[in-house]
């Protein structure tokens, strides 16, 4: 028989190797809570899950002792190598200062005959920081922000002069050159540079208060003070600034000198707001920190006496010696002296304000409760339990009256100071009044007599005296509104502006250009009456409150009538700002019916109340827009921008008093954006409440650093997936690892 071929096999069993996971952790920068994890996994044949565990090792709270929880996180199974991301608050758990959890990430393979394999990455602790670690750390950034203010106010004022030097530059120049152009493109650069400084001072700050109230909760009054800080804080960088210094750019480019020299002018005087207003956000930050301050040490005090008092209760019972109680009194000790530090940088922080508050140091107070804490620990340690036990409590009481004391001086002093606003801000008004008949009768008399009229200088003169009691004005505002939350920014840029336009009427005096000195006269008196409607409601609010007898800091409330647009929940809404311009559409027809029936023309009050309504309802749709887009919901009402345009166009109007048939075909336009506004929102709302009734999980946005790593990571998966299966299965492996890595 013939021998037939050989054929030969070799087979080679390759083991089921375990599944690999490496994990990255990133943390979030305005929270403590909040973690994000990215992940790789690969593995020979694929995966059964991916899940996040953690356990409390140690807890505050009694029902999160020993507590541990499982996260499944979502991946592809059939993939055998891909990367993960999972985004973890501990939000949900009620996590307190010093709590310590573990936390660790497993990944199974998906083995059918043995069973699945599992292996996990190193277990990771998360210490939350203690109440004084949250408190050095808001003393660090406090002290950041508040030197942050400081250069950025002193780099406007700067600015501000370096402005002025290219103004008188230009004047002697016809045309110009590349360094003059230079120099302009310079001062751009250094108010980019200013914003920028202010921008990272503004996120210092959110930063600052969202770490410190997530372990130590600020009360509510405390909560709405430091949003509306925010909130000024946001105003200074204002789009008009922005779209000014394009404006600018624009003009260097196209070489037009004279509109340059004017856009420069009104660069000059944003430069000196943003200075005034980065000088009053620093003292009403300083104000605010006093506060909290304050607070948190009246608290400790009233905390120190409750433990002492028990534990005077406690040491009375006790017979002979005890350990225990002595560290406990030893440990309250430290904590007092904790407490006498707070009181002295309170002394510290009081003495830095501009306007102090009148706060004694109570040094008697202290000094009696240390000797007696300290008698305390003496009559333990030879176990007279019986007299330790009443000197805890002397220290106790004693301690008590230290908190009742500073609170009463804190009471003391916001009575006082409200009491002094609203005697500042009526006198303040009452002069407003009385500026804005001096100015209609110098008006007046410019119209009758002309430049070369023997009355004309003394006319002049009458000017100037104006001029110096409105910047006396002007001061006393700002000094009112560093120490009042509520007066709004814009309060003092409109007595900026009336200052400013008397300047430029003073100006065109001095070369007897009476006519163009009548047009800015004209400005400052729309200032005026816009001024005084603003304050008038204000002094209305301060006076109901005053009335009330509740204290309050800030208690000068919403200047222009703008307590009207907001819910309940701070931000305003479409229907609200709608029926604010219906209610002034009302008006202003009201007033033309008025014409057509011979009752004359609207006079220059009712035009000037009308313009600051609208001034208001725009400045409603700004903080809409504004509220939006730090939601990351900009643009889902519609264009509101556009809608803010068409109000400015109209509230000129209104300031020229204009009310003619393309008046009313303005206001037309508006209502009808501001309809499509409130549809929008109703569409909105009934969309979020169908996803509430769906139980939808919303996720936190991911922060744009990781979003471009996985969409890096992404990419180099979707490319893994297109390796040609021809090769051998030796060299997609090392194809996989490479991308793996």
């Amino acid at each position: 028989m013939n021998e037939g071929d050989s054929v030969f096999y070799q087979i080679n069993v390759v083991k089921d190797e375990f599944p690999q996971i490496a994990i990255e952790q990133k943390k979030d920068s305005l929270s403590n809570k909040v973690f994000y994890f990215l992940g790789d996994i690969s593995d020979d044949h694929g995966f059964s899950k991916l899940q996040f565990n953690y356990r409390f090792k140690k807890s505050s709270v009694a029902e999160n002792q020993e507590k541990s929880g499982k996260l499944p996180v979502t991946i592809d199974p059939s993939v055998t190598s891909q990367s993960f991301y999972h985004y973890w608050s501990l939000e949900p758990l009620n996590v307190q200062p010093e709590d310590e959890l573990e936390y660790f990430f497993t990944v199974w393979d998906n083995d059918g005959v043995k069973g699945a394999k599992p292996n996990k990455t190193d277990v990771i602790t998360y210490r939350a920081p203690s109440l004084e670690e949250i408190e050095e750390q808001t003393e660090e950034a406090n002290k950041e922000i508040k030197n942050s203010l400081a250069g950025a106010q002193s780099d406007a004022a700067d600015l501000e002069k370096e402005i002025k030097s290219v103004e008188q530059m230009l004047t002697e120049k016809k045309n110009l050159d590349w360094n003059d152009k230079k120099k302009i493109q310079d001062l751009l650069n250094k108010q980019k540079e200013l914003e920028e400084k202010i921008r990272n001072s503004i996120n210092k700050n959110l930063e600052k208060n969202q770490k410190e109230n997530e372990f130590n909760p600020a009360e509510e009054q405390m909560l709405e003070k430091q949003k509306q800080l925010e909130e000024l804080m946001d105003e200074v960088l204002d789009d008009e600034t922005r779209k000014l210094m394009e404006k600018i750019e624009q003009l260097l480019e196209e070489n037009k000198k004279n509109e340059l020299q004017k856009a420069l002018d009104e660069f000059k005087f944003s430069e000196k707001e943003m200075s005034k207003e980065m000088d009053r956000m620093l003292e009403l930050f300083k104000e605010l920190e006093l506060e909290k301050k304050l607070n948190e040490t009246i608290n400790k005090l009233n905390e120190l006496a409750k433990k002492q008092q028990e534990l005077a209760e406690k040491t009375k019972k006790e017979k002979g010696k005890n350990e225990q109680l002595e560290k406990q009194q030893e440990k309250l000790k430290d904590e007092f002296n904790k407490a006498k530090k707070n009181m002295e940088d309170i002394q510290k922080k009081n003495k830095a304000l501009e306007s102090p508050m009148k706060l004694s140091e109570q040094k008697e107070k202290q000094e009696s409760v240390d000797q007696k804490m300290d008698n305390a620990s003496q009559k333990q340690q030879k176990g007279k339990n019986q007299d330790a036990g009443e000197q805890m409590e002397d220290a106790a009481e004693e301690m008590q009256d230290m908190a009742d004391q500073l609170q009463q001086e804190i009471q003391d002093s916001q009575e006082e100071r409200q009491e002094e606003d609203y005697n500042n801000l009526r006198q303040i008004l009452e002069n407003l009044v009385q500026l804005s008949f001096d100015q209609e009768n110098v008006l007046n008399g410019f119209k009758q007599n002309r430049k070369y009229s023997p009355k004309y200088v003394e006319l002049r003169q009458r000017q100037r005296k104006i001029k110096d009691e409105t910047k006396m004005v002007e001061d006393s505002l700002l000094a009112l509104s560093k120490r009042n939350l509520e007066i709004k920014s814009f309060v003092n840029d409109e007595v900026a502006r009336v200052n400013d336009n008397l300047d430029k009427s003073l100006v065109q005096l001095g070369e007897r250009r009476t006519n163009n000195a009548v047009v800015y006269q004209q400005y400052a008196m729309t200032g005026y009456n816009n001024l005084a409607l603003m304050l008038a409601e204000s002094l209305k609010k301060m006076q109901e409150q005053m009335k009330q007898n509740k204290p309050s800091k800030g208690s000068c409330k919403n200047p222009g009538g703008q307590g009207q647009g907001k819910p309940q929940n701070g931000k305003p809404n479409p229907a609200a700002i709608k029926k604010m311009q219906k209610e002034l559409a009302d008006q202003m027809k009201q007033l033309q019916d008025g014409q057509k029936k011979g009752d004359g023309k609207p006079s220059s009050k009712d035009f000037a109340e009308m313009a600051a309504k609208q001034a208001a309802i725009r400045k409603k749709m700004q903080e809409l827009d504004n509220a939006l887009r730090k939601e990351g919901k900009g643009g889902t009402l519609g264009d509101l921008k556009k809608t803010q345009d068409m109000m400015d166009d109209l509230e000129e109007d209104l300031y020229n008093k204009r009310l003619n048939n393309q008046t009313f075909k303005k206001l037309n336009q508006i209502e009808i954006k501001l309809s499509e506004h409130e549809r929008a929102q109703k569409e909105q709302e009934q969309d979020n409440k169908r996803s509430s009734n769906e139980g939808k999980e919303i996720d936190r946005p991911i922060p744009p650093s990781i979003q471009k790593y996985l969409e890096e990571k992404r990419k180099e998966t979707e490319l893994l997936r297109t390796v040609t299966p021809e090769l051998q299965p030796y060299y997609q492996q090392k194809v996989k690892e490479y991308f793996g890595r």
